[in-house]
């Protein structure tokens, strides 16, 4: 007539842990959302006193995989620079470098400085050209912002030198659907 309650209690825990599998996978193919934070060198434009030291910060959703000949996406959400420990300054913009088996590769401006650019968000299109096993880049180069109220004040440039945001292993077509997290 009806289930026992362990029969019950089993299906409940099946049904729970699709769920679960589900949102990982979901969560797998929708991208990782990776947020950094690195001590830059920095220079002002005009040159500005005891500020040479500051961070770039940069907010990026890649996916946690590529397979090979794929087209993928960088969306670059976020990229500053300023100088000093507090995060400060508008028209924040960047430059991020995407290496290794992609095209195009290279470095890419992102954001809208004062004299243009692209609002935030910013969507890099990209191919895989590699292989299984092999890697693709995406590198922090430099993060920018106005420090004061415009047209007073500054620009600050600061240098994070392509430190690594994430490194996205390339796989083949049947691997990745679960297991790898963003």
């Amino acid at each position: 007539m009806g289930q026992s309650r362990e029969g019950w209690d089993m299906t409940v825990l099946r049904r729970a842990g699709a769920v679960v599998l589900a949102a990982v996978a979901a969560t797998a193919l929708s991208g990782c959302e990776v947020k950094k934070q690195y001590g830059a060198e920095c220079t002002t434009s005009p040159p500005v006193p005891h500020q040479n030291f500051g961070s770039v910060e940069v907010d990026v959703e890649v996916s946690p995989w590529v397979h090979p000949g794929e087209t993928f996406i960088v969306r670059v959400d976020d990229m500053i620079g300023y100088p000093g420990p507090e995060r400060q300054g508008s028209f924040p913009h960047g430059v991020i470098s995407v290496t290794g088996p992609v095209t195009p590769s290279g470095t890419f401006s992102v954001g809208q400085g004062i004299w243009g650019g692209t609002p935030y968000p910013n969507l890099l299109e990209f191919t895989v050209t590699g292989q299984p096993g092999e890697e693709i880049l995406v590198g922090a180069e430099s993060g920018n912002s106005f420090i004061g109220r415009f047209p007073d004040g500054f620009t600050a440039t600061c240098w994070a030198g392509g430190a690594e945001i994430v490194a996205l292993p390339i796989v083949e077509a049947d691997e990745g659907a679960l297991g790898a997290e963003g």
